[in-house]
């Protein structure tokens, strides 16, 4: 669970193309707004 509370994966495609997923929840800042501090 990344700091805006969206879960986050990444994997590579047969042709090696990176692929970036996102599940979001109800507290995800995309949908609950507000500004978030990355502590990485």
């Amino acid at each position: 669970l990344a700091c805006d509370d969206t879960f986050q994966a990444w994997i590579r495609d047969p042709n090696d193309v990176k692929i970036e997923l996102f599940e979001y929840t109800e507290k995800s800042a995309q949908f609950a707004g507000g500004d978030r501090i990355a502590d990485w």
